[in-house]
């Protein structure tokens, strides 16, 4: 049995009147533990806020791993295509239109992963809904706002390689045709 109380004092220092009155109405009841209400909830909530700390951690992770992984297959990509970087750049492609390509290439595969990965997530979102607070398992704006944070992530971490594309040397990449 619980028993709430509103007091402007501190629950401590109530805790003896609190304790003669529950006692004056049965001298059996129990009225040993005596807290406030902000203790009684962050008591209750300790285990999701800690679920939610290591979700958090794992999609941090998962970020992370996602950044390598884009920047490395974009950076192989580009490094087997520097002979076709050096054509372009010889017919007239400039260095903005050798970056450009490199960033879109690198988000064909953001964008195919976020289409696979919604629709993942979609369908195990159902699983995790009692760990959402204020969160439907569907919420659009979550998806979208982790769309453009994906997206955004990918950009960064094709930029690196398409610099590097950018300062091939069209004379020494057909020299060496």
């Amino acid at each position: 049995m619980t028993i709430l109380l509103r007091a402007d004092a501190d629950a401590g220092a109530m805790a003896p009147a609190i304790r003669t009155q529950v006692w004056s109405v049965d001298r059996d009841l129990p009225a040993s533990i005596i807290r406030p209400l902000e203790e009684v909830v962050e008591r209750n909530i300790f285990v999701y806020r800690r679920i939610t700390w290591l979700l958090v951690a794992f999609a941090a992770a998962g970020l992370a791993l996602m950044t390598i992984g884009v920047y490395g297959v974009v950076s192989y990509a580009t490094s087997q295509r520097f002979h076709e970087i050096g054509v372009r750049m010889a017919l007239g492609a400039g260095r903005r239109d050798i970056r450009r390509l490199i960033v879109v290439n690198g988000l064909w595969l953001a964008l195919s992963g976020i289409a696979i990965g919604s629709g993942g997530a979609y369908a195990l979102a159902r699983f995790m809904a009692n760990l959402l607070y204020d969160i439907q398992p569907g919420d659009p704006a979550t998806y979208a706002g982790l769309a453009l944070l994906l997206v955004a992530t990918t950009i960064l971490a094709s930029w690196l390689p398409a610099r590097r594309a950018q300062r091939v040397d069209p004379a020494s990449v057909l020299r060496t045709d």
